[in-house]
């Protein structure tokens, strides 16, 4: 049984020039990511020359079943197809960033490793292009809620698509189904499941032409699933499965963390313990810094331990444990550093209005104040904009209207932006005041896609009004971070009628 959420890391391996010789870099990112999270691309770089920058481009996969059942190996990402089809023409470029990487080492030996991260604003699969001069490297990741649980026999394929979040068996899933290229058949899953027969055809294909595994990929409205998305966006060409954990997944400053990895070899017969051997283990915090490194040696079973004391000003945030195998390659795994404190102060939102119309601005002030009384002074301020449909319920026109909406503005965070889409982030700083003021100019079409499965148009779209949802964060001093949201109407009209 494979699960469609294990993550392992993608590997790319840069091409030699002529130019910088000895230069090469790996590209790999974890495969698997829910909407709403930000995506975390890892680059290693070696014999890099200082002040290197690197060009990163993302593409969504367009035509999923083109692109994935094209690939020349179930083993890695290849975006040259078995009949020579360039598969980026099954993509759209959506965006483009240069990064320089952090240089180390000394004149003999530069290296860089770091983790750049990307907020997707949609789901979907998606490639990422990293270039360097003339050399290129790829990876990908998956944004999506939905996931699939597959099992093969001889005979037939069973499939389990469930919501990654919930867990819960999702209803009306299409599925297709495919050996190589060749498209065996369809289905719709029911209440998470769904029985696709093996034919002796079928069997017949697959032996003639080396397929070991079969693809599924699922839809259901935006979200996608791709059965065993690892073994595309996985480990790819290299040899090792490697997991590396931490005794628990948050800590406190000044506390001692325990990680462990296991590391295991691929064979023609299975796998094997990757024994007696010296890796090199980095620990680099959430900005960034190395402040842990050691040459650490598996034991008989292929695995490795240590220990890491948190300072006492560590910064807080995600901290990555790198380690690095031969021939360069590298194998994370995380963990958090946070500190809980009671809430110090309060974060409020004002908006000049309830409702816009297009072509006017959301004119706002966030205000932060202790709550002692002062107000939060030259704290960062980071301001995000989401909006999703202005759906009108039975209950919008009733007279226990003001029920529901008390108990809906009373949903946690998490819920509120349920099927919302990201469309703009700013920053800024609190004045002495604990005052900051932004705007952000409407421009809208008040046009949605359908997002039912039975709708014949996947690109079809209908007019709507929207909720926008305003966010403020702000991090004061002690790096104690406070959200806040509010929620405003942008509409086609001043009103609107029904009968």
């Amino acid at each position: 049984m494979l699960l469609a959420a294990i993550l392992f890391p993608s590997l790319s391996f840069g091409q030699n020039d002529n130019e910088d010789l000895n230069m090469s870099y790996t590209v790999y990112s974890n495969n698997m990511y829910a909407s709403g999270d930000e995506v975390a691309i890892n680059i290693y770089a070696y014999y890099l020359k200082k002040g290197a920058e690197f060009n990163f481009k993302i593409y969504k996969i367009d035509d999923i079943e083109g692109f994935f059942s094209r690939q020349t190996s179930n083993y890695q990402i290849d975006v040259l197809s078995k009949d020579s089809l360039n598969l980026l023409g099954l993509c759209t470029e959506i965006e483009s960033f240069n990064k320089r990487m952090k240089v180390e080492g000394d004149d003999d030996y530069y290296y860089s490793y770091e983790t750049v991260t990307y907020k997707p604003k949609q789901k979907g699969a998606f490639v990422v292009r990293v270039g360097y001069k003339n050399k290129v490297a790829y990876t990908g990741f998956f944004v999506t809620d939905i996931g699939t649980i597959t099992e093969a026999s001889n005979n037939a394929l069973l499939a389990y698509t469930v919501d990654r979040r919930s867990g819960e068996p999702l209803t009306d899933v299409d599925l297709n189904f495919f050996l190589g290229s060749k498209k065996i058949g369809t289905g719709k899953t029911m209440r998470g499941l769904f029985y696709k027969e093996i034919t002796s055809g079928d069997r017949d294909y697959a032996a003639a032409n080396n397929i070991a595994y079969p693809l599924i990929i699922g839809r259901k409205g935006d979200d996608i699933a791709v059965s065993d998305p690892y073994l595309y966006f996985g480990y790819g060409a290299n040899m090792y499965s490697v997991y590396i954990y931490s005794n628990q997944p948050v800590y406190r400053p000044k506390s001692p963390v325990e990680f462990k990895g296991i590391i295991r070899r691929s064979n023609p017969g299975g796998f094997e313990n990757y024994a007696e051997r010296d890796i090199t283990v980095k620990i680099k915090d959430s900005r960034g810094a190395e402040v842990y490194k050691q040459v650490l040696k598996t034991n008989s079973h292929g695995s490795f331990n240590g220990t890491y004391e948190i300072e006492d000003n560590a910064p807080l945030g995600q901290y990555f444990i790198y380690a690095e195998l031969e021939r360069g390659q590298q194998y994370t795994g995380s963990f958090y550093v946070e500190e809980y404190k009671k809430p110090e102060y309060k974060v409020g939102i004002t908006l000049d209005k309830e409702q816009y119309l297009d072509g006017e601005s959301i004119k706002g002030i966030v205000q932060a104040d202790y709550y002692f009384g002062s107000p939060v002074q030259d704290a960062e301020v980071e301001y995000n904009v989401y909006k999703k449909t202005f759906y009108k319920p039975w209950w919008y026109f009733s007279e226990y209207r003001w029920w529901y909406e008390d108990y809906y503005s009373s949903l946690d965070e998490n819920q509120q932006f349920n099927n919302s889409e990201f469309i703009f982030s700013g920053t800024g700083k609190l004045d002495k005041e604990g005052r900051f003021d932004f705007d952000y100019s409407i421009k809208e079409d008040f046009k949605s896609k359908y997002n039912y499965w039975w709708y014949w148009d996947s690109e079809g779209t209908y007019e709507t009004d929207f909720v926008y949802i305003i966010q403020a964060k702000v991090t004061d001093k002690s790096r104690r971070e406070i959200s806040s949201t509010k929620t405003v109407y942008v509409t086609r009209s001043d009103f609107f009628m029904s009968s």
